[in-house]
Order: structure tokens, then C-alpha cells, then sequence
């Protein structure tokens, strides 16, 4: 036997042994490692993009426009030589409903969606996140913390965000995307009373007393929380809904079958650095009714992507901006249960027209323009743009209208002008805001700024003053004034924009006996918030008039 010949051989098997060893050593001591810090990578990327939500609901609440936020559920774990590494591990989204409770001078009874996001680690311990009632909370070693803080409730204001989730739970390793749109946004109230609402569990509820009760006055049963005796706060309501689309599929987003029709031509051209209005309808599948409050998905890879509701007449429009980085042909994607694709040409054409905004009633040339709306009732406008060609007016131009806030409605996106050069076109007010109206024909564009603001509610403060001494007192601030006893009895009325803050002096201190009706029980001065009518008796030594137990003015006893 030729031992030269095997000595080789044996340090080959010893050499590959070695090498297998420690291969079999890397995969199940050093690569979990690696792993489980690309969870940990992971876990810190998705606890921002869950605080996100917050920043994007107050945006929406404030500018009435539908808000996204992108989770990045998928983990995909890398590859190494000679090792082994497991598939993308996916993450679970899940939305839990949660009751609320208002009751006082307001009532309202609702439900909301906590929303659960649970990544599927194959290494790390399984984290959760919770977001509910603006706050994200973490679950971890059985261990609750709160990730990101509550932004709902301060001393003297409440704001909630009341989520309608339109899904229930799903995995996915690919991007998830939640769209948030406003269905509901409530002025500013001044309330009274208590507040209760439901959290995901006992552990979070705890959570929560525990932090609100550094402000407020709060008792918790189980996994409700209530919050009492609320005195004068300011209190708001946004409601939206919520839909998911996964890489480019929308998931359990509409209650009914629908269908889109492009009420624009599917082929443009447009000028480079101007703006075209791109439409579609829609419409129940095979059927020719509208439906309104429908979110479509726009894809624009020139400008980026947008979620958009239909509006009263179930159309949608889309402004596309040719900007100087865009390519010539260019693809806008409608995405709703059906994609429907617009193809646009860019050209480089100037504007050649001359475009101006005028008042409807007058003629005159308008850059604003500022209107009160009490919102219960129709609030409507007509505007009028001229079109001119060379100090000439321009017949049968095609005129898009579009505007860059849901505050307001515009009847019909399109029209002609007339021998007059002018196109009209109808805005209804839908919300309080600041809003641009913008007309484009061919590559010109003209923007009208609109101011709409609601119809102030005034409320009356009736103070009545008796006493002994005409020149005892009460101090008004504001305005500043004085109302005095007169003889022996007065009467003074102020008028008051509601939630202004009033404060009654009774001058002088030593011989005011007390306040009665709306400043009851309060010391001197007496500090009122204008929420309605109010009606104030002050009284001084000597006064012979008492009020009476109902707000009727009393009848003055002179003093004798």
C-alpha cells in the first residue's frame, strides 16, 4: 500500500471536516446573530413608520385630503456564501374596533380602530406595536411602553382621530400601504362632562391611566378608560376611513363592485410646465349609476402618487403637471378594483394666451376673494375666466377648472368659453379654509385664491347690576366697559363671538354680596366662556331685587 498515496487523502477528509464544522458552527451560532440584527434594523424602520400615522392624520384633518402611510412589512434577510438564510418573513396587520363615549354637553357614541402590527421574526422575540387614540404603544418581554406619545389630549383641548378601518387582519411580505381619507371633520366645542374609551387590552388601558391622569381626573374598569368631569375644554372630531393596497392591489377597499370611465381623452398632449385635469367616473359594474366617496389610487411616476374620492357627480380628477424633469410619454394610472390608463405627450409650446379671473356679478378683475358659509346651507359661487389672444378674446377655448383642497366643489371640471372670451364656472364651499381655483387652457395657467370662513355665531351676555350706590359696579373685559347700578337696578347687554372668554369685576370688592345664574357660586372676578346666551345678576349691599329661579329679566324695586 502506497502510503504517500493516502496520507493526502486523509488530510483532504480532515481538511473538509474542519470546514464543514465550521460551517455547521457559522449557521447556527453567527448567522442567527446577523439576523436578528436585520430584525432589529427592521423593527426600528417600522416603529417609525407606525408614528407616522399621527403627523399624517393631523395633515388630513387640517387640509381635508386623503393621507398614506407605507409600511415596509416584508424582512428579507441576506445571503451569504456556503450559508443558509431563510425567505422574507412577512408582517400581520390587524385592525381592532374600540368604543368611545362622549357625554355632557356633547353626546356621541362611536367606535374607532386600534390598528395592530406584528412582525413574523424567525430570530429576534416577537415585538408588537399598537397604535390607538393617537399613540403608538409596544409590546416586548410582556412589558408595555409607549413608543411614541399621545397628541389627542391636553388640559384644555381634545382632539380625536377616529379611525374607520376597512380591513381586519392580513400578512404580507411586500409593501403595505394605508390610505387614511376624511369622511368627518367637526368644529371646535366647548365641552362638559366625561369621556370614555376603549383600549386594545388591560395592559394598555393601565398604560393610559397612568398618563392621563397627570392630567386630567380618571377612573379605569377593565380595558375601558374614562376621563371625568371635563369643564370647558375644547373638543374636536375627525373621522376617517381607512383602506389598504398592497403592491398595487387594493384589499377589502370597497363594499360594492365599481368601475372606472375615463371622462377625459385617454391620449393628451400637453405642454411642458403646464397642468392638464385628467377625469374618470364611477360607476357600478354594469350599470350607469355614480358613486361618490369612492377612493382612486393615481400612480404618476412624473409627480408621484395620490389617493383621490370621487366627488358628488362620482368623478375624479387628477391634476398632471408636465414638470421640466418629466419624460415625453408618460403613463397616469387610475387604480380602483381596475386600472384605467391615461397616455400623455409632452411638448415643449409656451403659453400663447392671456388668462384672468373676474367677479361674476361685476366684471371687475379679481387675485382673491374671501366669502362667509354656514355649511347647513347650499354656499355657492360663480367665478369667470377670460381668455385672450393677443388683446383678443378667444371663442370655444377648452377650459379645465381644477383646485388643490377638498374645501370646495367645483360643478363641472371643463367648459367652453363664450363670444366674450369667458368661461363660468360654479364652486360650492364644502369646508373652512384657504383654497386655489385654477384655470388652465392649453399651457396657461391662472390660479384665484378663495377665503372661505364660517358665518360667526354671536351669543348675548345679559348682565344685570343692583345695589344701593349708583356708582357701585361691574367691570366687562372685554370690551372694557362698566355697567353700573344706576338707580338701584340696571340692566347692560354685550354681544360676544362664540367661545370668547368674558371676565365680570365687581368694583367695589368689599361691598359685593355675590354673583347669581351663570356665575353662580364663582368668586370675584367671575371668568365666563361664551358658549350661548348667558345671563349674569350681580349683587351689591342694599339690593331689594332677587333674581328669579327662570331666566326672566326681574321686574326693578326702587330702593327705599
Amino acid at each position: 500500500m502506497n502510503c504517500r498515496a493516502v496520507s493526502p487523502l486523509i488530510g483532504f477528509i480532515l481538511l473538509m471536516a474542519i470546514l464543514m464544522g465550521l460551517i455547521g458552527i457559522l449557521q447556527s451560532t453567527t448567522l442567527p446573530q446577523w439576523n436578528r440584527a436585520v430584525e432589529t434594523r427592521h423593527f426600528s424602520s417600522l416603529k417609525y413608520e407606525v408614528a407616522e400615522i399621527s403627523e399624517v392624520l393631523s395633515i388630513s384633518a387640517s387640509t381635508g385630503s386623503p393621507a398614506k402611510v407605507v409600511f415596509k412589512a416584508g424582512i428579507e434577510y441576506p445571503n451569504y456564501y456556503f450559508l443558509f438564510s431563510p425567505p422574507k418573513s412577512s408582517t400581520t396587520i390587524t385592525a381592532k374596533d374600540l368604543k368611545i363615549k362622549i357625554e355632557g354637553s356633547i353626546n356621541f357614541t362611536d367606535k374607532t380602530s386600534a390598528i395592530l402590527i406584528e412582525p413574523n421574526y424567525l430570530y429576534s422575540q416577537r415585538s408588537k406595536l399598537i397604535y390607538e387614540h393617537s399613540a403608538v404603544l409596544r409590546f416586548e418581554n410582556n412589558v408595555i411602553l409607549f413608543e411614541s406619545d399621545q397628541n389627542s389630549f391636553t388640559e384644555n383641548s381634545i382632539h380625536l382621530y377616529i379611525i374607520k378601518a376597512k380591513f381586519y387582519s392580513f400578512a404580507t411580505t411586500e409593501n403595505a400601504n394605508i390610505i387614511f381619507v376624511p369622511e368627518f371633520v367637526s368644529g371646535v366645542n366647548v365641552f362638559s362632562g366625561n369621556l370614555s374609551f376603549e383600549c386594545f387590552d388591560e395592559k394598555t388601558a393601565a398604560k393610559w391611566y397612568e398618563t392621563l391622569s397627570k392630567i386630567y381626573e380618571v377612573s379605569k374598569n377593565g380595558s375601558e378608560v374614562k376621563i371625568e368631569k371635563l369643564k370647558n375644554v375644547s373638543l374636536s372630531i375627525t373621522i376617517f376611513s381607512a383602506y389598504v393596497l398592497v403592491s398595487g392591489e387594493v384589499r377589502e377597499m370597497f363594499d360594492r363592485d365599481v368601475v372606472l370611465v375615463n371622462v377625459s381623452p385617454l391620449h393628451l398632449m400637453v405642454n411642458r410646465g403646464s397642468t392638464v385635469s385628467i377625469g374618470v367616473k364611477v360607476l357600478l359594474n354594469n350599470s350607469n349609476i355614480t358613486v361618490k366617496n369612492v377612493p382612486v389610487y393615481v400612480n404618476d411616476f412624473c409627480n408621484g402618487n395620490v389617493v383621490l374620492l370621487s366627488n358628488e357627480l362620482g368623478e375624479v380628477w387628477y391634476n398632471f403637471y408636465a414638470s421640466p424633469s418629466c419624460r415625453e410619454d408618460v403613463t397616469v394610472t387610475f387604480l380602483a378594483q381596475k386600472d384605467l390608463k391615461f397616455k400623455i405627450k409632452i411638448v415643449d409650446v409656451g403659453c400663447i394666451f392671456n388668462l384672468t379671473w373676474l367677479n361674476f356679478s361685476t366684471g371687475k378683475i379679481v387675485e382673491k376673494d374671501e366669502w362667509y358659509c354656514n355649511l347647513t346651507e347650499i354656499c355657492s359661487k360663480n367665478f369667470v375666466l377670460n381668455v385672450k389672444y393677443l388683446s383678443s378674446n378667444v371663442q370655444d377655448a377648452l377650459v379645465n377648472f381644477a383646485k388643490d383642497s377638498n374645501i370646495i366643489l367645483i360643478n363641472k371640471n371643463t367648459s367652453y368659453t363664450d363670444g366674450r372670451g369667458n368661461a363660468t364656472v360654479n364652486v360650492t364651499a364644502k369646508g373652512f379654509g384657504t383654497v386655489n381655483l385654477i384655470g388652465i387652457v392649453g399651457g396657461c395657467i391662472k390660479t384665484l385664491q378663495i377665503t372661505i370662513n364660517p358665518t360667526p355665531i354671536n351669543y348675548t351676555l345679559t348682565l344685570h347690576v343692583c345695589g344701593r350706590r349708583p356708582e357701585w359696579r361691574v367691570n366687562v373685559d372685554p370690551p372694557n366697559s362698566n355697567c353700573e347700578v344706576g338707580e338701584g337696578f340696571n340692566t347692560c347687554l354685550f354681544n360676544y363671538p362664540a367661545g370668547t372668554r368674558v371676565t365680570l369685576t365687581a368694583i367695589p370688592r368689599g361691598n359685593f354680596v355675590s354673583w347669581h345664574r351663570d356665575c353662580e357660586n364663582q368668586s370675584n372676578p367671575c371668568i365666563l366662556t361664551i358658549d350661548s346666551n348667558k345671563v349674569v345678576f350681580a349683587e351689591f349691599e342694599g339690593c331689594r331685587v332677587l333674581p328669579a329661579p327662570t331666566p326672566i329679566i326681574p321686574t326693578p324695586v326702587p330702593y327705599i
